[in-house]
């Protein structure tokens, strides 16, 4: 899609002018241009229209035949007279700074190639908002971020592209093509593999050229969907069918048949198990690719990772790590260190996934060499390349803006976390160094709840970067513009009949509000450069640094699972050390059904097997995450970090010892809770940063009680979405009674009925130290961010009456607690790498750093009761 332009002409008499003045003074338009180096002009006809096209015709002619270094010469040439002799604003001068975002894109200089998109888009949209070639633009930069792994930015700006190109009166189903096709290899990289053989067959239809190569590229990918699928049938068929097709349009021995032979040999491999075969059909890829490309290319470094990987699949571990060397040396220009226990400078590298990959297996194979041989010093060498690749992991997903893109390479690389831990761990036992165990800890905290850190510090880098408070307020009215019509497309999309134009007309918009704020982001970053060094700080908190802030009484548990082992970190005041328990599957089905037995409502069939399944699977996860350092924590307050589904555990109901099941009695059990006080927190690193209040607040409590009674249909002609969930609405009578209750306890401002309202409650929930909302959850899984906490509705003019997770986030809280006495408040999808997202996760990045919350729906009587008990005691 990075097609090249050509300059027009312009009137010939502003060109005769400016060529007197050019011969009056050579250097009007900079050092740059020799003209007996570049030009021989002998007669005054020669203009300087004929100059500025011929730098521009040799800027493209050299950036066609891939000669980079002479193509930004002259295409800065040719932009230099431009810039002299037409508005800065032309389109000419635009084509120019594409063709200079094109070359620099080329060459993996991304930052730079955006600089000169963002400029020739500004001088483009002059013209149309939806002229074509933003659409082009658009394109080239969505494989940017592509290739830099921010998919949702990647997918994004695709869309946007063919939203522009469909929008032309003479369509351009070239460009199309271009577009729909990357959009199906950004689905293909996400694991999205079933939309992306739809785009990749409907870009087939796109194409009416009906070029075989683009049937042969659209086969190619689809054989690897089919593959991914574990569809190997019509896996297999996509793979020769390509392969047979590359054949008739390049020959049989030409070097762009290299990447179906690779992706063939690899399916045979993986799928079909037949290594010599497979190894076979890499040595000819490799060959192929040789022909091509210097050793210096992406695709080399793909080839020879793949050989590498045969070698380890046959335990010939010395020949993968040489492959993988050979690999890390293709894929990075300054990388040439063929020893095997080098590793290249991860402050060197560019946003480079190849070099992930290829690091993750040379550290397995180093791992794989020391079980063989026994010598730590293969074991050390796994050690710091799992180092080098967490550097590069950190490196790459601090970059990330999008939640989503944050969380894809936080799942994507959990089990790359989990092997540095048990290397670490490995060493710590066979050298008793505590300072590999400080690297197993530093290692969970680093794959704990990161896009939650990360939004927290950009943050706290917002309030303490010197930026001012006019910037700031514009950054929150985006940040809510962004919400509000994410929300809008997203309860469109969930209806059986969805407005395709009114989706349309949002995702627009959307995206425009998306390119605002990517450029007040930018320019956070260039002006005020604390912001930048406080938001890219990757620092977690330390284990000496965890036994400061603990107290005499207190404990920490830290929780890690691998495929096989749960690693359980105990820190204490004067102590701290790491157990590890051999798990089996059956573990995570008791932490599954566990949680299923607590959140049952029904106890009237089978109650006596529910009560014998209940405390069998307490004790037993009992036996498994506490009996192991049952006597570190004898006596102590727990803080508890937990991990995947444990995020689900309520720890305090697990059973310390096996009991008579005889006779049914809930409350005579031994409950953890019984031995110790417990908290949790999503890591380690959040919990111990300390709570950001900016000023104290001056009242104590803020209590909310909604009234659902009598609500108000919607008064649109057309139900608005919202009218779905107020349809759920039930009266709680408890509720009221609840917060008077409290209210007698600690000094509160209550706000009952009509009163407790979303306005109300943005207005004054800043001012008090304590928020207590007694209302209805509505618990989003899918999307978690439009998870919505309920006020008295058709109340407000300004607000809806519910209050969204992504509403939290963009508040600023000064209380140092908040009682979501609600159902299911501290549910939610559970996110790998990250934790639970629930409503729960919104107070915390506002600034709240103590919340209590339920698992589960909860009797609006009982729930009051236990609320009344829970204030009596925080009184004292």
């Amino acid at each position: 899609m990075r097609r090249l332009r050509d300059g027009n002409t312009i009137l010939l008499l502003a060109y005769v002018l400016i060529f007197f003045l050019f011969i009056l003074n050579p250097n009007l338009f900079g050092n740059t241009y020799n003209v007996n180096d570049s030009l021989n002009i002998l007669h005054p006809r020669d203009t300087l229209e004929k100059m500025m096209k011929h730098f521009n015709e040799k800027g493209i002619e050299n950036l066609r035949k891939g000669d980079y270094e002479n193509a930004e010469k002259f295409l800065k040439k040719s932009l230099s007279i431009k810039k002299k002799i037409l508005s800065e604003k032309d389109i000419r001068v635009g084509n120019v700074y594409f063709n200079l975002g094109v070359l620099n894109q080329r060459i993996w200089k991304f930052k730079k190639a955006l600089e000169y998109y963002s400029i020739a888009e500004s001088i483009f949209k002059r013209i149309d908002n939806d002229y074509i070639d933003i659409g082009s633009i658009y394109v080239n930069e969505s494989f940017i971020y592509r290739v830099l792994g921010d998919y949702q930015k990647a997918k994004n700006y695709c869309n946007h592209a063919i939203r522009i190109f469909q929008k032309q009166k003479e369509i351009d189903y070239n460009k199309l093509y271009k577009a729909t096709f990357s959009l199906a290899l950004i689905s293909e990289y996400e694991n999205n593999y079933s939309e992306a053989i739809k785009l990749y067959k409907k870009s087939i239809l796109i194409d009416n050229t009906k070029n075989p190569e683009r049937v042969l590229n659209a086969y190619s990918n689809m054989a690897i969907c089919y593959d991914k699928l574990g569809k190997i049938e019509t896996a297999k068929k996509y793979y020769l069918s390509s392969i047979d097709l590359g054949k008739i349009i390049y020959g049989i021995n030409n070097p762009d048949n290299a990447s179906l032979y690779m992706n063939y040999g690899i399916f045979v491999i993986e799928k079909l198990k037949d290594y010599e075969k497979g190894f076979m059909l890499y040595d000819k890829a490799l060959q192929l690719y040789h022909k091509k490309y210097d050793f210096k290319h992406s695709t080399i470094s793909r080839c020879l990772q793949n050989i590498g990987e045969y070698y380890e699949r046959v335990n010939k571990v010395d020949s993968a790590l040489y492959y993988y060397q050979q690999s890390l040396i293709a894929a990075e220009y300054n990388y040439n260190d063929s020893n095997v226990y080098s590793n290249p400078d991860v402050s060197t590298v560019n946003f480079n996934f190849r070099i992930l990959k290829t690091l993750k297996n040379k550290s397995n194979a180093f791992y794989k060499k020391y079980l063989f041989e026994n010598d730590l010093k293969d074991l050390y060498a796994s050690f710091n390349s799992y180092m080098t690749t967490v550097s590069l992991i950190d490196k790459i997903r601090l970059r990330y803006d999008s939640e989503h893109s944050r969380f894809f390479i936080s799942e994507n690389e959990q089990n790359t976390y989990n092997s540095l831990i048990n290397v670490s761990l490995k060493i710590y036992s066979a050298t008793n160094n505590k300072a590999y165990l400080d690297s197993a800890f530093n290692c969970t905290e680093k794959g704990r709840a990161f896009s939650l850190l990360a939004s927290i510090r950009s943050y706290e880098a917002k309030e303490f970067g010197g930026i001012p408070n006019r910037l700031l307020k514009k950054e929150h009215d985006v940040f809510r513009n962004l919400s509000l019509y994410e929300e809008l497309i997203y309860e469109e999309k969930k209806k059986d009949n969805p407005d395709d134009l009114k989706i349309d007309i949002w995702e627009e918009k959307l995206f425009r509000i998306n390119q605002e704020y990517e450029k007040l982001l930018n320019t956070f970053e260039e002006e005020y450069p604390h912001y930048y060094q406080l938001k890219y700080d990757t620092r977690v908190v330390s284990v000496p640094e965890i036994r400061e802030e603990l107290e005499q009484d207190e404990c920490l548990l830290e929780y890690a699972i691998s495929d096989s082992l749960l690693f359980i970190f105990v820190v204490g005041k004067d102590f701290y050390k790491v157990h590890s328990v051999d798990i089996q599957d059956e573990f995570l089905v008791d932490v599954q059904r566990f949680s299923e037995i607590m959140g049952e409502q029904d106890f009237s069939s089978s109650m006596r097997k529910t009560y014998m399944e209940y405390t069998d699977i307490a004790y037993r996860l009992y036996d498994k995450l506490i009996m192991p350092c049952r006597e570190d924590i004898r006596g102590k307050d727990l803080v508890i970090i937990p991990a995947g589904l444990l995020s689900y555990l309520p720890f305090g109901a697990l059973l310390t010892e096996r009991v008579d099941t005889t006779v049914i009695d809930y409350r005579r059990l031994p409950y953890l809770i019984k031995d110790h006080t417990i908290g949790y927190s999503y890591s380690a690193t959040l919990h111990f940063s300390g709570p950001r209040i900016t000023a104290q607040p001056e009242k104590e409590l803020l209590a909310f009680a909604p009234d659902y009674t009598e609500l108000v249909a919607s008064s649109q002609q057309e139900p608005s979405f919202l009218d779905y969930y107020r349809n759920k609405l039930i009266p709680i009578p408890w509720a009221k009674e609840e917060v008077r209750k409290i209210s007698k306890i600690i000094k509160a401002d209550v706000y009952m009925d009509e009163e407790a309202s979303e306005g109300n409650y943005k207005k004054n929930a800043q001012n008090y130290d304590i928020l207590h909302l007694a209302m209805h959850t509505i618990v989003d899984n899918e999307n978690p961010m439009y998870s919505k906490l309920a006020f008295t509705q058709n109340v407000d003019h300004n607000e809806d009456g519910f209050l969204n997770t992504y509403e939290i986030y963009n508040m600023n809280y000064n209380a140092r607690l908040a009682v979501l006495s609600s159902c299911n408040s501290g549910y939610g999808k559970l996110q790998k790498g990250e934790g639970v997202m629930s409503l729960a996760r919104g107070f915390t990045y506002a600034g709240c750093p103590s919340i209590v919350m339920t698992l589960w729906e909860v009797s609006d009587k009982s729930g009051a009761d236990l609320m009344t008990g829970f204030y009596r005691y925080l009184k004292k």
